[in-house]
């Protein structure tokens, strides 16, 4: 988590962090009843991300993983997965893009290995591979008004699950979900801007 993120969540947003990771907002009961009826936001601090990029990302990532990564473009986001040779998933990650670049993003515990097991698999490729957890800030919001709230900071939003508008430095993602869901991934100031809105 980026340290001036941190730092707004818990001075000015109110929240109280357990292992790291925000547990609440100062009243647990009241959060847990309104995720599933109001609009709610979250941080998404606890996933972490790997940063792709590189003349041969594309076809690198082809080899590896289960879902067609020529479907993945800045519009267009996709569920994806790492397996072993024999097939069972190591991994299950959100896969995205933003500036030429693909992010994976999956649990923080999963990290080192995923990256370990990715260099691993670089040989020759004209890839790099990075721990790009810190590049962003990456906010979750939902509920049956969100798409309104949303609409006051792009004009734009994606209208079907995995659809990505590309806005003002911010990446917004559309998710599956009951009530409306979206990602918002960005700068701090973008993202504080969103979160306080």
């Amino acid at each position: 988590m980026k340290d001036n993120w941190k730092a707004y969540l818990e001075h000015d947003a109110g929240a109280i962090f357990s292992d790291g990771i925000v547990a609440n907002f100062g009243n647990p009961e009241r959060e847990s009843r309104v995720s599933t009826v109001g609009n709610t936001m979250m941080d998404l601090s606890q996933f972490g991300l790997i940063g792709v990029r590189g003349e041969d990302a594309s076809t690198f990532m082809q080899n590896l993983f289960c879902n067609d990564i020529r479907e993945v473009t800045e519009q267009k986001s996709q569920l994806n997965a790492f397996c072993s040779a024999k097939g069972r998933i190591i991994a299950n990650f959100l896969l995205f893009m933003r500036d030429d670049s693909y992010y994976l993003q999956l649990p923080s515990q999963q990290m080192d290995v995923i990256l370990k097991k990715l260099q691993m698999y670089k040989l020759m490729s004209k890839v790099d591979i990075i721990d790009a957890s810190n590049s962003f800030v990456r906010i979750g919001c939902s509920g049956p008004s969100i798409e309104q709230e949303l609409s006051t900071i792009s004009p734009q939003l994606p209208r079907e699950i995995d659809d990505v508008v590309q806005h003002n430095k911010l990446t917004i993602i559309r998710v599956p979900g009951i009530q409306p869901r979206f990602e918002l991934i960005g700068g701090f100031d973008e993202i504080k801007n969103a979160w306080q809105r």
